[in-house]
């Protein structure tokens, strides 16, 4: 019986990586939609994300980076990317003249997978203790105005982490970070 029950249960945990998979490499031709064909549950997102935002202007060095709050809607005024000095190199330099970048302070994050979601195109990165943080996964939908994008990252440690963003096209964007609900 105990053999039996530990067969379904690495039965489900192969389940469940097989569908967490199949989200991760989602084509892109299937990232095109609205707000509704998100394959991820973003809900709450949604919600927070129409509510009024926290207005913020990010910095251009990380010891200036404004401290921000998570599970906020945030109004992040941004800066020619030219004159940001990032953390860490990001992982896509999405950088030309006409481009906008900047930093923000998360904070010390407590160990787990965030989601850094956003109304429009950026590319975006989460550094700590001079790294960039894991992204194991991401999924966009171009059609959606609350969400564009969101991205998450896994924070192995509870150290400070900066928030970097790069390659926007206007001087502002909208802005949430949430910790990620595990599924019981």
């Amino acid at each position: 019986m105990k053999t039996a029950i530990s067969m379904c249960a690495v039965i489900a945990c192969a389940a469940f990586a097989v569908a967490q998979d199949a989200v991760r490499s989602r084509p892109m031709d299937q990232m095109h939609g609205g707000c509704g064909n998100y394959a991820i549950d973003l809900k709450t997102e949604m919600q927070l994300m129409s509510r009024k935002p926290v207005e913020v202007s990010a910095a251009i060095v990380a010891r200036e980076a404004p401290p921000v709050q998570t599970s906020s809607a945030l109004l992040v005024a941004l800066r020619p990317q030219s004159q940001v000095h990032f953390a860490v190199p990001p992982a896509q330099d999405r950088g030309s003249p006409d481009k906008r970048a900047g930093l923000l302070l998360l904070g010390t994050l407590s160990p787990g997978d965030w989601r850094v979601s956003a109304d429009s195109f950026a590319w975006i990165d989460m550094a700590a203790s001079g790294t960039l943080l894991p992204s194991p996964s991401f999924e966009m939908q171009t059609g959606c105005a609350t969400i564009f994008k969101t991205v998450v990252f896994h924070v192995s440690e509870a150290t400070p982490t900066i928030l970097q963003i790069n390659g926007v096209s206007s001087p502002s964007m909208r802005l949430l970070i949430t910790p990620v609900k595990r599924a019981r």
